[in-house]
């Protein structure tokens, strides 16, 4: 039995869906990191886990490359009710949130050029003179760039 060739039309439309596959934008981005490994700064306890909690003020800073384009910060973590943590990207606050009753918190910020970048993240109380207990269990950038 002889075998049927496909016909121009069906290589021609074949080929017009496979170049439109991979013309497709490619997925979110996202690194999942471990606090112990953003370089802690202040009084802070660390966990086998690689969690960090830091009881008053703290830091956590970390070089890596961004890809310019929308930027999400998502922190997850567990706090007392005495604390706020800001987070930015080089010398820009990209914003400060709250860590109630362990959910996530996220800021958006936008990367203007792709290259090393310095995140990081302060712990402050949120009144004077108050020792907040502020535990980071991991840090997740996302990135659309």
């Amino acid at each position: 039995m002889r075998r049927r060739r496909p016909s121009r039309p069906t290589l021609v439309c074949g080929a017009v869906v496979l170049a439109l596959l991979g013309c497709r934008r490619p997925p979110e981005t996202a690194l999942r990191l471990a606090p112990i490994g953003m370089h802690p700064r202040g009084e802070y306890t660390a966990t086998p886990d690689g969690a960090v909690t830091f009881a008053g003020n703290g830091r956590l800073d970390l070089d890596l490359y961004l890809q310019r384009g929308p930027l999400t910060i998502t922190v997850v973590g567990r706090d007392d009710g005495a604390a706020t943590l800001g987070v930015g990207v080089d010398d820009r606050l990209l914003g400060t949130v709250l860590l109630d009753a362990g959910r996530d918190a996220a800021v958006e910020g936008t990367i203007e050029r792709s290259g090393m970048h310095a995140l990081w993240l302060t712990a402050s109380p949120r009144a004077p003179g108050a020792t907040p207990a502020l535990r980071l269990e991991r840090i997740l950038v996302g990135s659309d760039g």
